[in-house]
């Protein structure tokens, strides 16, 4: 009669445990399938939020980061960004960097601060347009990847204006 309900008992502790696992990785599921789908709503949704900033520790050490974009993204911004068009649509931009005329820098630059502290911009010397920027590591998304959400947010605004 002992042996019996140790037994019992026993198979009723691994059922317990056995539903506890059980439990306990769908959970681990629910999560790790939130948290790839959040990441990418993240990627996708927040980095198109660019807003227009000037001040000085906004534009204080950016540097030309056209490297860090792809192909396809340089040849854009050299094709299709000018002066003219970011002024028609994004207004006056920074021209503090035009006492250095001596050194090519002839246009003023436009500076827009993204999620996670991220500063990009489009700046002009000798009148080839530059991809400007600070902050692209250890971020959610890759800084090529940055640089391409970038250069498409300025892409879409710029078309908005024709």
């Amino acid at each position: 009669m002992k042996d019996e309900w140790f037994f019992i008992q026993s198979m009723k502790r691994k059922r317990r445990d056995r539903e506890i696992r059980e439990l306990k990785t769908r959970a681990t599921e629910k999560q790790t399938y939130y948290n790839k789908t959040t990441n990418q709503q993240l990627k996708e949704n927040k980095m198109a939020n660019f807003f227009k900033s000037h001040t000085s520790t906004t534009i204080n050490g950016t540097s030309n980061i056209m490297h860090l974009a792809d192909r396809r993204t340089q040849e854009y911004i050299l094709q299709h960004v000018t002066p003219d068009k970011m002024y028609d649509y994004f207004g006056e931009g920074d021209d503090a960097c035009m006492c250095e005329s001596h050194k090519g820098y002839t246009d003023p630059e436009w500076y827009f601060k993204g999620p996670g502290d991220v500063v990009l911009g489009i700046g002009f010397r000798y009148g080839q347009p530059r991809l400007r920027g600070k902050n692209l590591q250890n971020q959610f998304a890759k800084p090529q990847e940055i640089c391409e959400t970038f250069v498409n947010f300025i892409n879409t605004k710029l078309a908005e204006e024709q």
